[in-house]
């Protein structure tokens, strides 16, 4: 038990696989298992973490460490991070467990970052508007921009940067500084005004 012939030998089944007694075969640890000794008749399961059975990335699993969370649908499983993230806008998982998503589609997006199906998908707006959660184009609010077929969703302006107004289509429109605490606004009426008052 546990072993397979080869040629003329009798050979343990490796890590990462188990002794399937049925067949005499030499079979691989299905996912949310694994199996880090040699010549086993069975696989061990994954750990529970944060309260669900933990998922493999692969079939043949050698090590508990690659027993990873298993993340709800609409999230997938960030290894570098070594936590569930969500899909992000313009991405759908309707599956639990997975280390993926799926991308909706070129000229499509979706109304929230969770979605979980590719219904969910829908077209996406005009430049300087973004698919709201009620599934209507809004324009990206101040501080932030959106270029179609390039960002899914609004995004922030750089650092201490901000927009004149809603609706901004790319980072050249951000064009404000952001005034901290106690700082006069520098906008164009205001510097008209004080170089109108400076006295050589």
């Amino acid at each position: 038990p546990g072993q397979v012939v080869r040629g003329s030998e009798c050979v343990p089944c490796a890590a990462g696989s188990y002794f399937e007694t049925s067949n005499g075969t030499c079979e691989v640890c299905p996912a949310g298992s694994y199996q880090s000794q040699i010549g086993q008749s069975t696989c061990t399961a994954c750990p529970t973490i944060v309260d669900k059975p933990g998922v493999t990335k692969i079939l043949g699993a050698k090590s508990p460490k690659e027993c990873k969370q298993r993340c709800a649908p609409g999230k997938y499983f960030d290894e570098n991070a070594e936590l569930c993230k969500s899909c992000g806008y313009g991405s759908f998982q309707p599956d639990e467990g997975q280390f993926v998503c799926k991308l909706c589609g070129l000229g499509k997006t979706t109304r929230t970052t969770d979605a979980v199906s590719e219904l969910e998908c829908r077209d996406e707006c005009p430049n300087g508007e973004q698919l709201s959660p009620e599934g209507m184009c809004t324009p990206c609010p101040r501080g932030t921009f959106r270029t179609q077929g390039l960002h899914p969703a609004c995004v922030n302006c750089p650092i201490e940067r901000t927009t004149e107004v809603a609706g901004a289509t790319s980072v050249d429109d951000c064009t404000l500084p952001i005034c901290k605490a106690g700082e006069p606004s520098l906008d164009r009426k205001s510097t008209r005004l004080n170089s109108s008052h400076i006295t050589i």
